[in-house]
């Protein structure tokens, strides 16, 4: 009848069987932190004071004529290519 009172419902020592459960757990979490730490890392947190997220990118004047002029020679090449024999097949 001692023995009945020490062991739980599956015969073992309940606080044995608690422990065995908590390795587990207690293993995971580590590897866990250790994942979510070298991720940190990886995205450079901590290496400024600011936010470490993407900034936006704000077109200038510069970038503004630049895609005009692109857009003017695109349209001059397939005028000239479909208006003309010149590079016709």
């Amino acid at each position: 009848m001692g023995t009945e009172k020490r062991l739980g419902r599956a015969g073992f020592n309940v606080p044995v069987a608690g422990i065995t459960l908590m390795i587990p757990l207690i293993i995971n979490s580590i590897i866990l932190a250790e994942n979510l730490t070298l991720a940190l890392l990886n995205r450079a947190f901590g290496l400024t004071s600011g936010m470490t997220d993407l900034h936006g990118i704000q077109l200038r004047g510069y970038d503004k004529k630049l895609i005009a002029v692109f857009a003017v020679a695109t349209i001059a090449c397939f005028v000239v290519r479909f208006t003309t024999k010149w590079l016709s097949c």
